[in-house]
């Protein structure tokens, strides 16, 4: 209240921990709530621009260590550009000081040859059995998700199947009625 007039402001938001009330599984939820709490941490983890120094989420691109490079100099996050056919060559550069307060970038440099080296290095480390058990991961992914999808299809054609009988059912009762009123 101000001046006995009620003010909204937005932006005020309380962790979980100071809630005054939480009521779990009060009504069914599309996800459990496990899930939920999962996925709540994982968008905290991605979310751009919380503070200067927390990891943030890549923005797209085909630079291999966009956000993840920092200024040795002044501790600022390097950015990513992209030039020439098809925006094919990337360079990282430290443009923080000289957008924030007019000073020479600090450092800039071409990511081909950085983003091949560190590819190659991670490529060796995940030799072997990593490769194949991360595209067998991904198979078994691929199949949950046709058999979600089978089992979507067969609820739908239920439901379907359900409408018509009911359908069926209403179309005679329907005529009796009206004939009685004539």
């Amino acid at each position: 209240m101000v001046d006995g007039r009620a003010r909204k402001t937005a932006g005020h938001r309380k962790p979980q921990s100071e809630w005054t009330v939480l009521l779990r599984d009060h009504h069914p939820g599309y996800i459990p709530w496990e899930q939920y709490a999962r996925y709540q941490e994982l968008i905290a983890a991605n979310a751009r621009m919380k503070s200067c120094m927390e990891p943030k989420a890549g923005r797209g691109g085909r630079a291999l260590l966009s956000v993840l490079l920092r200024c040795r100099r002044c501790g600022r996050m390097l950015h990513v550009s992209y030039a020439g056919i098809r925006h094919a060559a990337l360079r990282y550069h430290c443009q923080g000081a000289h957008l924030n307060h007019g000073e020479s970038w600090c450092i800039s440099f071409g990511g081909l040859r950085t983003d091949e080296a560190v590819a190659e290095e991670i490529l060796h480390a995940i030799r072997g059995n990593a490769v194949e058990a991360a595209l067998e991961a991904a198979e078994r992914v691929r199949q949950q998700r046709l058999q979600e999808q089978k089992a979507l299809e067969l609820e739908i054609e239920q439901a379907r199947y359900e409408v018509r009988r009911a359908a069926i059912r209403i179309e005679p009762s329907n005529e009796n009625s009206a004939g009685d009123g004539l």
